[in-house]
């Protein structure tokens, strides 16, 4: 079973390019067990603005994108022994500061 920081940092490496190429940035990376279950936790952040200065977000198709880009790279690559979920949002507005 590969360590919770080498998960972490094969998603960072695999999301890198890809994020940046959509106005976005990686926030946080969490995998880790609750109760029985394994979550691999993505966070997500935009990183511009419109051209009219307009604050955007991340929506849920930017997410909805970034799961199935990913899933495709952990799919292939298959780093992750145990069954787990998947989850990639926003960090919200009461983000916790890292």
């Amino acid at each position: 079973m590969a360590k919770a920081q080498e998960i972490r940092q094969f998603t960072e490496n695999v999301l890198a390019d890809y994020l940046t190429e959509h106005g976005l940035e990686l926030y946080h990376v969490d995998f880790r067990k609750e109760g029985k279950d394994w979550y691999l936790n993505v966070f997500v952040d935009r990183i511009q603005n419109d051209p009219e200065g307009k604050e955007l977000y991340v929506s849920s198709d930017d997410c909805e994108m970034v799961s199935r880009y990913l899933s495709d790279r952990l799919d292939e690559s298959d780093p992750i022994q145990q069954e787990y979920m998947l989850m990639v949002s926003s960090p919200g507005m009461d983000r916790t500061l890292y």
